[in-house]
């Protein structure tokens, strides 16, 4: 969903507007300070920027973070699910806002409705509907 929602920000190229999302949310996996290849807290990061957003090969990134290529592909199937997880936060949190906006909308449409006004009488708002208003 939001590869889709971002859609006109990369000329309506789905592959584009998937990276950028891939992107984000490796930015978010990015670990705070200076990257090194060899420790554990930039692992998933490392793994990800290298093999998918660089395009370098297994063998390549698994000599780079001096581990074996079996040990990469494990490694590799745990960034992947912390990404899907980054990921399905994200769509949560657009959802969250969408809805927001939607509740904002529609209550900003019933308070501005053509033929409906609302006057204060006492304390309470009594609606006044009809052809004159």
């Amino acid at each position: 969903r939001i590869a889709q929602d971002m859609l006109a920000d990369y000329d309506y190229n789905p592959a584009k507007a998937l990276r950028a999302v891939l992107k984000r949310a490796l930015e978010v996996l990015r670990p705070d300070g200076q990257r090194s290849m060899t420790t554990s807290e930039w692992l998933l990061y490392n793994i990800v920027d290298l093999k998918f957003i660089q395009g370098q090969r297994a063998r390549d990134v698994a000599a780079r973070l001096a581990m074996s290529e079996s040990d990469l592909y494990r490694k590799q199937r745990v960034a992947m699910a912390a990404l899907a997880e980054i990921i399905a936060r994200m769509e949560e949190e657009q959802r969250a806002r969408m809805a927001a906006t939607k509740d904002f909308s529609d209550k900003a449409q019933e308070q501005h409705s053509p033929g409906t006004l609302s006057r204060r009488a006492g304390e309470r708002d009594v609606d006044i509907v009809g052809e004159d208003c």
